[in-house]
Order: C-alpha cells, then sequence, then structure tokens
C-alpha cells in the first residue's frame, strides 16, 4: 500500500487504524515523492478538522 492509497482509505472510511498509521510511518521515513507529501498533509488537515478520527488497536 503506498501512502497516496493509505490517505485515501482513510479519508474514505473517515477513519485511521493503528495499522494503518504504523504503515505510513514507515512509508513516509523511505519515500521522497512531493505527492505522497501532500496526501499526507491532506490527512493531516482532516484529522485536525475532525473528518477523519484515529482509531486504537483496541477491540471492544
Amino acid at each position: 500500500m503506498s501512502i497516496r492509497e493509505a490517505v485515501q482509505q482513510a479519508l474514505t472510511k473517515g477513519y485511521l487504524t493503528k495499522e494503518t498509521e504504523k504503515r505510513l510511518h514507515l512509508l513516509l521515513q523511505t519515500n521522497d515523492e512531493m505527492e505522497d507529501f501532500n496526501a499526507f498533509i491532506k490527512l493531516q488537515l482532516a484529522l485536525v478538522t475532525g473528518h477523519v478520527r484515529p482509531v486504537s488497536g483496541r477491540k471492544f
């Protein structure tokens, strides 16, 4: 899964799982494409404004 795909998935579903968050962290360490960086910024804005919410890894 690419950064853009992970971001699109979170934006579509409205939440960001811990697994996806960890994957994004790893991908961002090795990726320097501007499109991916812009997608990550878009996700950050969605998190700050409440359009996407973080989800803990706990099962209820």
